[in-house]
């Protein structure tokens, strides 16, 4: 199979097995953060950033280490825009035109988030990478096969 079908593959499986996972937790995390508890502070959609970066995080992590690719960065942008493309899909929030500012960052953050999560987790595993692989030293030389 060539890599890019492979890597096809492993994008499709990935999104779908984070996104149903997404929608299942979702329900649990916003049981477990809203259930008995008020908020006071126009910041308590932080808690729902917090759950939509790690979810983002994790999947573009996966995805990073899977793809068999020197540009898996490439592949990780793809699945944060993935995700924010949903994420704007099945959003039902609306602002007023009046609203404060603070109003507007919580509802356009939320769409923002994913990617940034998705972004961050490839970075990482980009980093993670070059652990197990370390690039040569200056003045090393390189051998080829």
């Amino acid at each position: 199979m060539p890599a890019f079908v492979r890597n096809i593959a492993w994008y499709v499986i990935v999104f779908a097995a984070t996104v149903a996972a997404w929608f299942y937790l979702a329900s649990y995390w916003s049981q477990a953060v809203l259930l008995g508890h008020t908020f006071e502070s126009q910041w308590s959609l932080a808690l729902f950033w917090g759950f939509d970066f790690f979810m983002a995080l994790v999947a573009a992590l996966v995805l990073a280490l899977l793809v068999a690719n020197s540009r898996p960065l490439l592949w990780v942008i793809a699945l944060g825009l993935g995700f924010t493309i949903l994420k704007v899909q099945f959003s039902r929030t609306w602002t007023a035109p009046d609203a404060d500012w603070t109003a507007y960052l919580e509802v356009y953050g939320r769409y923002a988030v994913p990617f940034i999560g998705a972004l961050v987790g490839g970075l990482f595993a980009g980093w993670f990478r070059t652990l197990r692989h370390p690039a040569p030293a200056p003045n090393q030389r390189l051998e080829r096969p």
